[in-house]
């Protein structure tokens, strides 16, 4: 699981994961909240190995030029 963190820079507020920047925001309030949202997206079991993508190529017919 990585580490999450706000840290304020100047006068910018600082998303961290681990030890990389990743996200610069003028609002704290804003920064919790996508901190907060990205982790429980994160945490979210993966709905993509339970569905099944057809290729694109299979769907397309091959008359169509």
């Amino acid at each position: 699981m990585s580490c999450y963190s706000i840290v304020k820079i100047g006068n910018a507020y600082v998303v961290r994961v681990d030890s990389q920047n990743l996200l610069k925001i003028a609002n704290r309030r804003m920064a919790e909240r996508l901190v907060m949202q990205a982790s429980q997206l994160l945490s979210a079991p993966s709905r993509l190995e339970e569905t099944k993508v057809e290729p694109l190529a299979a769907r397309v017919p091959q008359d169509a030029a």
